[in-house]
């Protein structure tokens, strides 16, 4: 972010928010960030939107693109042998997020086999709400996580049903898992190691963005249902797959963590042109601020990287936060 232009303050009528130093003119750029804490393409368009760029394959006059991670299962395709190698040296480091990624898929595959039918987000059980009343309590949330850390490691309730949502959830939370442990192993890196500066951003800094936990369970009756059963999923999957990553799955405090920060603070991946389809969403934590407030002061874009600039001219010491979603391979 650009120091010189830009500050955040807290205010008494809408918490923390950015406001301008000095005049800003109008298609100034005051942000820039390479890539996402965490991202999730949905499942219907992997094979048509690049997992390092996020390039919509149809606005190349392409049905799908056909480069993609030599593992079969994990659902990264490429539009170019740029993007897939930037993504091993970026995202993939040491082959773990592919790991992980191939145990969600074999998990998924086991559940699908035993006959576990997939049921809509939108039709989510209501037995949740009947379970936890209408008005939900952090201390009940607190229990309801509790149960569900102290269930069986290596046996998912029978009754367990993912939907699309949950399991987009779950690929998020690993993206977001690994980064987390690359982020540990890696530091302090070597001067010439490419993670010395990690570019997503730390997880100190997802740490502060606003915690929606409890309003986020109380507004939705099916909400820290389907979260926990996101957890439940994830666990079981790399528990036994992925023993490295063990630790930040042995409680909830890493998934409660992510969980709470991904709602109201994640950007929609929407195509440039066409339907303005939703492809998918990411958490950039540095340009969350952006992502609030009531007048659209800023356009974001996205060229290799999430660039946001002035959409109009912000005036000295004037509020500066404006809603949009993120475009991928914007003009």
């Amino acid at each position: 972010m650009s120091i010189s232009l830009l500050e955040q303050k807290t205010t008494l009528y809408s918490g923390r928010g950015l406001f301008s130093t000095k005049f800003i003119p109008k298609n100034t750029v005051v942000h820039t960030t390479p890539s996402p804490y965490a991202s999730v393409i949905y499942r219907k368009y992997r094979k048509e939107v690049c997992a390092d760029c996020f390039a919509y394959s149809f606005e190349s006059n392409r049905n799908t693109w056909n480069i993609k991670h030599d593992l079969d299962g994990t659902g990264f395709y490429f539009c170019s042998c740029t993007c897939k190698e930037n993504w091993l040296l970026t995202e993939n480091l040491d082959g773990l997020l592919s790991q992980a990624f191939s145990a969600l898929d074999r998990l998924e595959k086991s559940l699908i086999s035993n006959s576990r039918k997939r049921i809509a987000a939108e039709a989510k059980p209501e037995e949740a709400a009947k379970v936890l009343g209408k008005v939900i309590t952090l201390e009940e949330i607190d229990s309801a996580w509790e149960k569900a850390v102290q269930s069986s490691v290596k046996t998912l309730p029978r009754d367990l049903d993912l939907s699309e949502l949950e399991l987009d959830t779950a690929r998020l939370l690993v993206f977001a898992i690994v980064r987390r442990h690359l982020e540990i192993t890696y530091t302090p890196a070597p001067s010439n190691d490419h993670l010395s500066d990690p570019p997503a951003g730390t997880w100190a800094e997802l740490l502060e963005l606003q915690d929606n936990e409890l309003k986020y369970s109380q507004n939705k009756s099916y909400g820290l249902c389907s979260h926990i059963q996101s957890y439940l999923f994830v666990r079981n999957a790399l528990w036994s797959n992925v023993p490295v990553l063990r630790s930040y799955v042995k409680t909830s405090d890493t998934i409660r963590a992510i969980l709470a920060r991904d709602e109201a603070n994640a950007f929609g991946l929407y195509e440039v042109r066409g339907d303005s389809e939703m492809l998918g969403y990411a958490i950039y934590s540095s340009c969350s601020y952006f992502n609030h407030g009531a007048s659209a002061l800023f356009i974001s874009f996205f060229i290799s990287i999430f660039r946001i600039q002035t959409a109009t001219q912000i005036y000295e010491k004037s509020a500066a936060v404006g809603p949009w979603s993120f475009i991928p391979n914007g003009m």
